[in-house]
């Protein structure tokens, strides 16, 4: 029988239900608030055993919450040897409730969990033999250390659908805090919301189980070290806390273990700058950790709390914290700049409220306290060189750079419908250069928080139930997901790697193939036909006439409305080139031709010059 622990005047209420096995525990919480001023931002999962109190997870919610109901599926290696819970909730308002779970309450029950049968040896995986660094690797949160979120190779629509995995979560699941990495031909990942103590290397073409894992616990964040071919794997924390190895270094061919640490709770993801890696932890105390590729510590510090993945710019660390353990969920966290190689403290920055964000672009960092607006502070000095009020701290959400802009995307309410809203900055003024609102299909569906950006001025937008691509802030390109009753969009996703586009939310985890090139690069050869750009700019269709033949060429957009025809007249044989006329918008295009008892159709990407 479950038994709920309830306080008469509480709205937060908790439970726990441990599967036989002993292996697995659902936690789940319900949360009624009356107003959205005291909606919950965020929830913490505490252990108590033994005198001692760790943090097993934390819980982010891209806006206020007022009423829900959620689950976090915590597994673990080892058995469950006893202990209290307690979750806590952090209001918007800044006060704390907590709902405590006796371990004489935690029901047992057969909850169908198979619990894996561990091997002496640290390795068991089919193997993928692949040599060399990969260039084209994601390899951490927003692809580089700052977090930008910029892909510095070329990727462009259209999008056409390779593989899912239905099973990846399930609406309410934890799944939307996971990040992950890719490289050589990879996808690195835990296997699903029900086996997130099991990390799997999927082949990126297919979604075939390359080798995969057991670890400690529920697998959090994955990054990967291209230099020297490491993978750097975090968790959360098994049932046996003190003795648990949270913080993996592995070999991302095989998945072999080359070392570990017991480091508490590693949700955010760590960095890797060099030969270095910067790891935070979720405990309490929590921890700031720079280690080199061979597990050597480098410095270490004590941040009482934590609720970011670290960043580097130009030299320096930053990342957030308290400065004492005193009312940590009362008390403003703080940000820090310190010496990449010494650790030493540079300078430092108090926010109202948790920073929960950090991105670092041109020497400046940029982050939000969550009850203060945007801010882009000097990396070197910490002095202020602009603030925005355009950015919502409530929405909580990523902020990226390229091009010399800043953007961002967050779900907002509009009468009854979450609208995607898109804004962008000078990154050097911080003044507005535009926003868009972007209409979802579904009522919930428009919530989104991650923006990433690609060669060419590309920005890719991507919300619960739809991707979009935008040239500058002109509307390139837009393909539906496809239709679930997700309404929480991934933290982490989506990434890039080569040419596909992964995309992640609490229902499913999709890849996609794209283009690497806008049109071909060069004239195709005799007998073919293609769409190239000129020199100047200029779109031409190249075609081959076998023998005399009229030709006809009708031009559509990619959703089917016809923009220009020709119907020329007989042709005799030969080589061509015919300019297309100039398109009045950006996009993904779709050229039908006749001619020669030949008929077919080519599909291109035009993005307009200035």
């Amino acid at each position: 029988m479950q038994f709920w622990i309830i306080f008469l005047s509480s709205s937060l209420s908790a439970s726990a239900t441990l599967d036989k096995s002993g292996h697995l525990m659902f936690v789940e919480y319900s949360i009624n608030e009356p107003t959205k001023d005291e909606g919950v931002i965020y929830v913490d999962i505490l252990f108590h055993y033994k005198g001692q109190t760790y943090m097993v997870a934390r819980h982010r919610y891209p806006e206020p919450v007022t009423s829900i109901v959620d689950t976090f599926p915590w597994v673990s290696k080892d058995k469950w040897e006893g202990g209290d819970l307690e979750v806590v909730a952090k209001r918007a308002d800044g006060s704390v409730e907590r709902s405590y779970i006796s371990e004489q309450s935690i029901a047992i029950k057969d909850l169908g969990y198979e619990p894996p049968k561990f091997e002496h040896k640290m390795n068991s995986a089919l193997v993928k033999i692949d040599d060399g660094p990969d260039p084209y690797a994601w390899r951490m949160l927003g692809y580089d250390p700052g977090h930008t979120g910029y892909y510095p190779f070329s990727l462009y629509p259209p999008l056409d659908s390779l593989w899912m995995l239905p099973e990846w979560g399930h609406p309410g699941s934890w799944i939307t805090d996971v990040s992950a990495a890719a490289g050589h031909d990879m996808l690195l990942i835990p296997k699903s919301a029900s086996q997130w103590n099991i990390l799997t290397a999927r082949d990126i073409e297919t979604g075939e189980i390359i080798w995969q894992r057991y670890v400690t616990a529920n697998v959090m964040t994955t990054a990967l070290s291209e230099g020297d071919s490491i993978l750097f794997v975090g968790t959360v924390i098994g049932y046996t806390p003190w003795k648990d190895t949270t913080f993996y270094a592995l070999d991302p061919f095989t998945g072999k273990f080359k070392w570990g640490k017991s480091f508490k709770t590693v949700e955010y993801s760590p960095i890797v700058v060099d030969s270095l890696v910067y790891v935070s932890s979720l405990g309490l105390p929590a921890k700031l950790a720079c280690w080199n590729y061979e597990g050597d510590s480098i410095w270490a510090l004590i941040t009482w709390m934590t609720c970011s993945s670290p960043a580097f710019n130009d030299g320096i660390v930053l990342h957030t914290g308290k400065d004492t353990l005193h009312n940590i969920y009362e008390q403003d966290s703080i940000l820090y700049a310190r010496d990449w190689l010494k650790g030493e403290l540079l300078w430092d920055f108090a926010g109202s409220g948790d920073i929960p964000n950090l991105m670092g672009y041109n020497r400046k960092i940029v982050f939000s306290p969550f009850l203060d607006p945007l801010y882009a502070v000097d990396v070197h000095t910490g002095n202020m060189i602009w603030v925005s009020y355009l950015y919502n701290p409530i929405a909580n959400v990523r902020v990226n750079s390229s091009f010399s802009i800043v953007h961002w995307a967050y779900g907002q309410y509009c009468n009854d419908t979450i609208v995607t809203m898109w804004f962008t900055i000078n990154e050097n003024t911080g003044d507005s250069l535009w926003d868009t609102l972007l209409i979802p299909p579904d009522t919930n569906s428009g919530r989104t928080t991650l923006t990433l950006s690609s060669q060419d001025s590309l920005f890719w937008i991507t919300n619960c139930s739809r991707i979009y691509v935008f040239h500058n802030h002109n509307p390139l390109f837009v393909k539906d997901l496809p239709r679930s009753p997700a309404i929480w969009p991934s933290w982490n996703f989506p990434i890039f790697y080569r040419n596909y586009f992964i995309y992640a939310h609490e229902d499913f985890l999709i890849v996609y193939r794209t283009d690497t090139s806008n049109c071909r690069d060069s004239i195709p050869s005799s007998g073919s036909t293609g769409v190239l750009y000129s020199p100047d700019g200029q779109m031409i269709f190249h075609f081959v006439v076998q023998k005399p033949s009229p030709l006809s060429l009708h031009l559509y957009t990619v959703d089917g409305r016809k923009v220009w025809e020709l119907h020329g007249p007989l042709l005799p044989a030969g080589t061509y080139n015919l300019n297309l006329p100039e398109l009045p918008h950006s996009g993904v295009y779709i050229l039908r031709y006749s001619f020669s008892n030949l008929t077919g159709a080519e599909r291109f990407i035009y993005i307009k010059r200035r």
